[in-house]
């Protein structure tokens, strides 16, 4: 088995939220997490399922809801024109890959501070609990 990692995927506009998880370079897994009409909490609820599904990336089997094309090959959210890769989570480490953050991936961090582990505080320190 590769090594297996998750992307935060993020669009620029602020419209959405995705996770895509990688076996190697092949996209095995993708899901969008945000979808027109949650109340606040479901949004919030949607925000905590990204980041459990990041962390437990290497379970993606058993992961249910995967988006597909119409070929029933596995969505590419990461266009890299409105969307883009804002965190990796790789083996129990997280990297800021766009610390501007597209959209409401913003909310992802706001939304899981207590639950992101320290050292990523010092990575991003203005997403720390007093800043939110």
């Amino acid at each position: 088995m590769k090594n297996i990692t998750a992307r935060l995927i993020g669009e620029h506009s602020a419209g959405m939220t995705a996770v895509q998880i990688y076996n190697g370079d092949r996209l095995v897994w993708s899901h969008e997490y945000f979808t027109d009409g949650a109340t606040h909490q479901e949004y919030i609820d949607r925000m905590h399922q990204a980041y459990d599904d990041m962390v437990s990336c290497a379970d993606y089997a058993q992961y249910e809801g995967c988006d597909y094309n119409d070929d029933m090959s596995v969505h590419d959210y990461d266009d890299g024109d409105t969307t883009g890769v804002d965190l990796v989570y790789d083996n129990g480490e997280w990297t800021i890959i766009d610390p501007t953050m597209h959209g409401q991936n913003m909310d992802f961090l706001r939304y899981n501070r207590d639950r992101l582990p320290r050292a990523f505080e010092r990575l991003a320190p203005q997403y720390t609990k007093e800043s939110a």
